[in-house]
């Protein structure tokens, strides 16, 4: 969360800040895109400069990426890094408005973030300007968002470029192309690789002197595929939690934090639920090992062929699932063959086939739905978006 100044104040649902506090280098996790943020916050400092090649600095930026990704953060730093003042609204706002409503809340954002220019030139700064940043632009109702776009083409032509609109999305593939067009400049920021994710640890972990023995950075970075940087807080959060419940179980004041205690934070994350301490029936428990082992011995025979690591195999009931097998990431993989995709379909069925082989099918249990949920999302991309058949 951004770190108010004694400057900054919230009015009707949108914060006007003079510095976020923060800057490129709190930054953690996105080194792919870094040299592209760079080049941005040189143009946003130095405008004249690119005026001198008869060029211009960007006006409308949009940044895209998953829930969770950082991409408030990395508004919040850009606005640090060239020291431009920042009015940020609330995308819920204009979502959960009507549209008259929506217009006034437009128009008062304009206003404020004018207000900011001729505080600048009050001040004696040459060349004012102010960002102005809206949230979740692919959430904003299509009457709404022709408003928004109405008022970007009103600034170009009243504020010649003082003021900087920046807006953000989870997938640009919700967005209309006319929406797409008024934003030339854009960034979306990966998920981050397994580089990234220890380069996030080494930032939000306690002092080693808080870690137990066996816990390494590198091993939980592994096992932590596909987590944003608010994911990986939320572990550590989890982990720390695990830790004092062993601590209130045991009547100790618990020192360290424990590779079991991430196991079991990065477990609850997979599954969205923590483990479920409850009695199964004997069956339960033998099927739901056998359909594990059927995903973890397919997934040791494909390792050869380059397939992720296996991490660890649980048979403790978490959420909707009954067990849960998980993968390392040793390597990034932003390129991915066919052979790797024909090889997710063949371990999310081996669970299935696993519990056929040893019980019949008369007797395989319902609990392969989210395998077979899994395996027809893969199918269906690998065909209709890779391109890929057999």
């Amino acid at each position: 969360m951004s770190k108010k100044t004694a400057a900054s104040a919230v009015i009707q649902d949108f914060e006007v800040l003079e510095d976020t506090g923060l800057r490129l280098h709190d930054l953690v996790g996105v080194n792919p895109i870094k040299a592209e943020i760079n080049r941005l916050c040189h143009a946003l400092s130095n405008p004249q400069q690119l005026e001198s090649f008869n060029a211009r600095a960007p006006e409308r930026i949009l940044i895209t990426g998953e829930r969770g990704i950082g991409k408030d953060r990395l508004v919040n730093a850009i606005a640090g890094e060239t020291s431009l003042p920042i009015v940020k609204a609330s995308g819920s706002y204009l979502i959960t408005h009507e549209i008259d409503e929506a217009r006034k809340y437009l128009g008062n954002l304009v206003e404020n973030a004018r207000e900011q220019i001729e505080t600048q030139s009050a001040k004696g700064i040459k060349n004012p300007r102010c960002l102005l940043y809206v949230e979740r632009a692919d959430a904003i109702p299509e009457e709404a968002m022709e408003h928004f776009l109405t008022s970007l083409d009103t600034l170009s032509r009243t504020d010649q470029g003082k003021i900087i609109v920046i807006t953000s999305a989870f997938n640009s593939n919700h967005l209309t192309s006319d929406f797409i067009k008024h934003f030339p400049t854009r960034i979306h920021i990966p998920l981050p690789s397994i580089e990234g994710r220890l380069e996030i640890l080494k930032k939000i972990m306690p002092p080693k002197d808080k870690w137990g023995k066996e816990l390494s950075l590198t091993d939980i970075a592994g096992r932590t595929f596909g987590f944003t940087f608010e994911d990986i807080k939320n572990t550590l959060n989890r982990a720390a939690m695990y830790a004092q419940e062993r601590g209130v179980k045991n009547r100790q004041n618990i020192k360290k934090l424990l590779k079991a205690d991430f196991y079991k934070a990065i477990d609850h994350h997979a599954m969205d639920s923590p483990a479920l301490e409850e009695k199964r029936s004997r069956f339960l428990d033998e099927s739901t090992a056998i359909h594990e082992a059927g995903h973890a011995i397919t997934a040791l025979l494909l390792e050869k062929t380059g397939y992720h690591p296996l991490g660890h195999v649980s048979i403790l009931p978490q959420g909707d699932s009954n067990g849960l097998t998980w993968f390392i990431d040793r390597e990034n993989q932003h390129e991915r063959s066919f052979s790797a995709y024909k090889a997710d379909l063949i371990i999310s069925m081996a669970g299935r086939a696993a519990e056929n082989i040893c019980f019949g099918k008369e007797l395989a249990l319902d609990g392969a739905s989210g395998d077979i949920e899994a395996a027809t999302e893969i199918a269906y991309n690998m065909v209709s978006r890779y391109g890929f058949s057999d």
